[in-house]
């Protein structure tokens, strides 16, 4: 992954001292495009180890140009995180001791300023100037953009919660020579900072590759004796072949948070005691994140909320305000119909704002499957649950009736022989006629 000698020297030309002086930012993003490096994350990478190493940097119109160019390598918006926004939030929360043990050298109030409107996309009349116009400006006295950080920090957090524990860490591969009281005896011609990046970018080691991390470490899968052992060396269809081994299925949780991931994935498939769904609630207060650790997906949520139904709900509600919500919600409105699915929307429809699409096309569904039953004593104890569900609705206006009116009232005149069905009917007629509710509640859903 490291750059070749060419690519080096092209980069280094475009953050050059004299051209940095002479140039605009806008300029050096439009010089740094026309040289049309192959591999732009390669370039990103060696832009950040720059940074990383202050050393490497003679001066601050220096610095402030490698992060303007390192910014403008990739899109950042609503639906692309920029691939370096965990670097630039980790140069801004960096500390002048950090700098001494190989870590981010610290900026100064004027460069932290600026980072952060960068990375917040509020620098566009900034970018008109030279890098050193940038630090000339009277930017020192203002603080960067907290709100809009904060939610960048949270979009990152939400991105880096799917990723593995062991993925998380590591440290960089170039660490800086530590301080000496003693003199260093030297020998030979002082190298430049110039030519110590470009040895550093050129190396034959992988220096803009992965940061050194811990070895992820598993046991070798015991050998299956049988016949066909070795079958899936020679078959042609792998797609009947599904992965299923583990080699801590038999062994005992350790602590708490394990035990109560254990718990939670027995869940997925059997109902859990009373006692074991109150450990898994008692974690999933005070840390939800275990439910994605212990392998969680929208495609085992229906096992989870035929079996423990209390406790996909505390899940879903937990999840709720992350990007994964959608997948959930659309598995559970297509899942098939039943008391306790039913429970579990009631619930969050009581709980928290559902879309309205989704409301809808889940009565839809329970509608559909009381139509097509063919079990009459089935049919009826479906019908019946539906009824008391959708009055449920309609009485805590969670719906706006108009938008289901129709459907609704077809459904009632096809099973009025149920009394469940009836009652549903005259509360529609009496919502269309404007007469009140029992309880005094207004007829006028949301």
């Amino acid at each position: 992954m490291s750059l070749s000698v060419e690519e080096t020297l092209a980069l280094l030309s475009v953050i050059d001292e004299d051209n940095v002086e002479k140039q605009t930012a806008e300029e050096l993003v439009n010089l740094l495009k026309s040289k049309n490096f192959g591999n732009p994350f390669s370039i990103g990478s060696a832009l950040a180890l720059l940074l990383e190493q202050p050393e490497l940097i003679c001066s601050p119109g220096q610095k402030i140009a490698c992060m303007i160019l390192l910014y403008s390598l990739f899109k950042s918006d609503e639906k692309h995180i920029h691939p370096f926004t965990g670097f630039f939030l980790q140069i801004l929360a960096s500390t002048p001791e950090g700098s001494k043990f190989g870590g981010l050298g610290a900026l100064t109030p004027t460069e932290r300023a600026f980072l952060g409107k960068l990375i917040a996309g509020k620098a566009t009349e900034l970018l008109k100037k030279t890098p050193s116009q940038i630090l000339a400006a009277a930017v020192e006295a203002e603080e960067p953009p907290v709100g809009e950080l904060i939610a960048l920090k949270k979009k990152l957090d939400e991105r880096q919660a799917e990723y593995p524990l062991y993925m998380k860490v590591g440290v960089s591969t170039v660490l800086p020579m530590p301080e000496s009281k003693t003199p260093l005896r030297t020998t030979g011609p002082e190298v430049s900072a110039a030519k110590i990046s470009e040895m550093l970018l050129t190396s034959q080691y992988d220096v803009l590759g992965d940061r050194i991390a811990p070895e992820f470490v598993r046991l070798a899968p015991p050998l299956y004796v049988a016949q066909d052992e070795l079958v899936w060396l020679t078959t042609q269809d792998l797609s009947v072949f599904r992965p299923l081994f583990d080699t801590c299925e038999n062994l005992p949780p350790s602590t708490p948070i394990e035990e109560a991931e254990a718990l939670f994935v027995k869940g997925f498939d059997t109902v859990l005691t009373l006692s074991q769904q109150q450990a898994v609630q008692s974690h999933l207060e005070n840390d939800y994140s275990f439910v994605l650790n212990a392998g969680l997906t929208p495609e085992k949520l229906p096992g989870l909320v035929e079996n423990n139904p209390i406790i996909a709900i505390e899940v879903l509600l937990h999840l709720m305000n992350t990007s994964q919500i959608t997948d959930y919600l659309s598995i559970l409105v297509n899942m098939e119909m039943s008391l306790h699915s039913m429970e579990v929307v009631n619930r969050l429809t009581s709980t928290v704002d559902l879309p309205p699409e989704f409301i809808h096309l889940y009565i839809s569904n329970c509608i559909s499957t009381c139509e097509t039953i063919q079990d009459k004593y089935m049919q009826n104890r479906l019908v019946r649950l539906v009824c008391v569900f959708l009055q449920s609705l309609i009485r805590n206006k969670i719906i706006n009736v108009q938008e289901v009116f129709i459907e609704v009232q077809s459904f009632c005149i096809q099973f009025s022989r149920i009394r469940e069905a009836a009652a549903l009917y005259r509360l529609l007629k009496q919502l269309e006629t404007g007469e009140p509710l029992p309880g005094g509640s207004s007829p006028n859903s949301k």
